[in-house]
């Protein structure tokens, strides 16, 4: 009888622990999920935020003016176009840092357009160092965003947006 007690009573306890072991276990699986989503819904908000409608206004406007007078750099613009919308839709994939050199390949898409509205307005220069590092996806875009839109826009001359990369000591 002691035996039987013994062990039933062991058997409660151990059944206990495990019901609160898996409620602990389900607990933490909720809480992930509730924090992937959050990640996915940030991501999707920060590629969201680098296709500003504004912007793309502004490119399928120059190049609907350019179907008329130049075809050719129209065609050329919609590929730019067509291959910025995919880097965006491509970073909401990546949960890491991306190669520069990918990150480099994006801006020069959106340069591309940015220089279909600005003309001779906006000079870009390349100063290219160092490639062999990573970056967060799309934060090269603001940077250059930014440089476009508060140096050079408000200023009637234009002006110049270098993108330079060298590797320092360290």
């Amino acid at each position: 009888l002691f035996f039987s007690t013994s062990f039933l009573l062991f058997a409660v306890l151990e059944l206990g622990r495990l019901v609160r072991t898996l409620a602990e276990s389900v607990r933490r699986n909720r809480e992930f999920a509730r924090m992937e989503n959050e990640l996915t819904q940030s991501r999707i908000a920060v590629m969201l935020s680098q296709i500003k409608p504004h912007f793309l206004y502004n490119a399928l406007n120059s190049i609907s003016a350019l179907c008329l007078t130049d075809p050719l750099m129209a065609d050329q613009a919609i590929t730019s176009l067509s291959n910025y919308l995919r880097g965006n839709i491509r970073s909401l994939e990546q949960r890491a840092p991306v190669p520069f050199e990918q990150e480099l390949e994006h801006i020069k898409y959106y340069v591309r357009l940015e220089q279909l509205r600005y003309g001779d307005k906006l000079r870009v220069v390349y100063a290219i160092g160092a490639t062999d590092f990573l970056v967060p996806t799309l934060s090269l875009q603001t940077l250059v965003e930014n440089a476009i839109r508060h140096g050079v826009s408000p200023k009637p001359e234009g002006g110049l947006v270098v993108v330079q990369t060298e590797r320092g000591d360290g």
